[in-house]
């Protein structure tokens, strides 16, 4: 297939809801990405670990990192169309007026590429404050201690992938003090109620880990509910009592 005929029939396809492939074909169940997490120039990162994810699994993610065969190859044939239905799922696995910049490169890694040079760096700094606003302004509220920190968690993971730690002798230590740093946040947009758990905690010789923290947190939050239960209990029989002795 020459590169013009690619061309022209990726950018048909793009401009109709494309059919998923056929069962039987070499990318079936390439499924699109949903509207929500489609490339909008502001979620590189989360839309690239999306489509890696997506050809990791199908064994096709060589497209994206290794040139194409020798357009004289035996293989090159069936790679030529494998790669055209991938980079018809890129382009549609972006905003229209992104996936437009991207239409008539030739090949699914060009496009990669492309994208990344594009979009990797550009909003980083800012995404990082935005990110680290919202943990500062996240507090458990309604929430459950579960759900608390089920939310301080992603946050913290999307901030991982933003701030990715070079190898060197400091590593270690540098995670010690961003485990210590998120041990603070948490206990930081806790309750009132959790006073004595944020205390406790503080005031031990070794600062517990994340995960200890949550543990001890919980546990505080499910005490707390068996005692609440008890308590209504007991009142529900003395009223029920009260009322036999008037009867």
């Amino acid at each position: 297939m020459s590169a013009a005929s690619k061309n022209a029939s990726t950018s048909e396809s793009h401009s109709t809801i494309l059919e998923p492939p056929k069962p039987n074909s070499p990318t079936a169940e390439l499924q699109n990405l949903g509207a929500a997490t489609r490339l909008d120039g502001r979620n590189y990162l989360q839309w690239a670990r999306l489509v890696t994810l997506a050809l990791k699994g199908k064994q096709k993610l060589h497209h994206l990192t290794e040139d194409p065969p020798n357009s004289l190859d035996e293989k090159y044939s069936a790679w030529d169309i494998e790669d055209t239905i991938i980079m018809t799922w890129l382009l549609n696995s972006m905003q229209l007026e992104i996936s437009q910049n991207f239409m008539f490169l030739e090949t699914s890694k060009q496009i990669w590429e492309m994208v990344k040079k594009t979009y990797s760096k550009a909003q980083d700094v800012a995404v990082v404050y935005e990110l680290k606003t919202r943990i500062a302004n996240t507090k458990q509220g309604n929430l459950s201690v579960t759900e608390y920190y089920n939310l301080l968690t992603n946050l913290w993971q999307e901030m991982d992938m933003y701030r990715k730690l070079k190898v060197s002798e400091d590593t270690q230590a540098i995670l010690r003090e961003r485990e210590q740093d998120r041990v603070f946040e948490f206990l930081a947009g806790l309750n009132e109620a959790f006073d004595h758990v944020r205390v406790q905690i503080l005031g031990r010789e070794t600062l517990p880990n994340l995960n200890e923290t949550f543990y001890l947190t919980r546990g505080e939050e499910s005490r707390r509910a068996v005692m609440l239960d008890s308590t209504s209990n007991a009142d529900s029989a003395l009223i029920a009592e009260r009322r036999e002795i008037y009867l």
